[in-house]
């Protein structure tokens, strides 16, 4: 008998909850594991594994590298999930397939370097830490002034390159998600955002069905594809020459999608 480990924790509480929905609805054994609690976990019955939001977990990256070695599958291998909870891969892995991205340099977390990138682009600049969701230590600067700050408050998460992207101005407040499971788009939304400049739902963006045309449904599957996705929440910005890619996470929170 197939029974699916879905996995929960501090970061992940409402995806799980309608993935045991869905299992008690269609009748599918589940094991649920709460990763933010107990990690001295029984997996002896589990065949297969939901995604599961491993961000700042690196001992659930064990749990899950360990139990595929034994013969579990996971919608979403372990390698994959690596890449995709880092956006500095995810950008390197997207640039070398070719997959249309919003525009990305990786540079040091240094007042000289975020300077230097800001004077460049001579335009409002986003800069993004490494690793994070739900648009937490993502920032817009509109001022050089602004910079010092930006790095002393990105330094106490840690060191290390952080990504810069111009903002784009026609895409301010949206976004649209895709969920891509199986090589197949299953569904899609475009967030709007009137309070902020982000579209996050998590910071009080909402959002409705959309229509992909067909460029964007291939190149969301292509980058779903390239990182080695079996599931996943793809992020594309509508920019003046079409949709580009902006993120790709390894588990999205599709529970707001209606």
């Amino acid at each position: 008998m197939n029974v699916i480990g879905i996995g929960k924790n501090e970061w992940a509480r409402g995806v799980p909850e309608e993935l045991v929905r869905a299992c008690e609805e269609l009748k599918i054994a589940y094991q649920v594991l709460d990763f933010s609690s107990d990690l001295d976990l029984e997996l002896t019955d589990i065949t297969h594994f939901a995604p599961c939001l491993f961000i700042l977990k690196p001992q659930v990256v064990e749990i899950y590298r360990d139990a595929q070695a034994r013969g579990i599958i996971p919608l979403n291998p372990i390698s994959a999930i690596a890449i995709a909870d880092d956006k500095a891969k995810t950008y390197l892995a997207l640039a070398s397939a070719n997959i249309p991205q919003v525009p990305t340099e990786l540079i040091d977390l240094h007042v000289d370097s975020v300077l230097g990138y800001f004077r460049r682009n001579n335009a409002p600049s986003v800069f993004k830490m490494r690793h994070g969701g739900q648009g937490r230590w993502v920032r817009l600067i509109r001022e050089e002034s602004q910079v010092p700050a930006l790095c002393e408050e990105f330094a106490q998460e840690g060191l290390g390159p952080i990504l810069a992207q111009p903002f784009i101005e026609e895409a301010e407040g949206e976004s649209i998600r895709v969920i891509v499971t199986a090589g197949r788009v299953i569904a899609a939304s475009k967030r709007r955002s009137t309070q902020d400049w982000r579209s996050n739902i998590s910071l009080g963006g909402v959002q409705e069905r959309y229509e992909l045309n067909s460029h964007e449904s291939e190149i969301a599957i292509a980058a779903s594809a390239t990182i080695g996705l079996g599931h996943a929440g793809v992020d594309l910005l509508k920019m003046r020459d079409g949709a580009r890619v902006l993120e790709v996470n390894a588990c999205p929170d599709f529970t707001s999608m209606k």
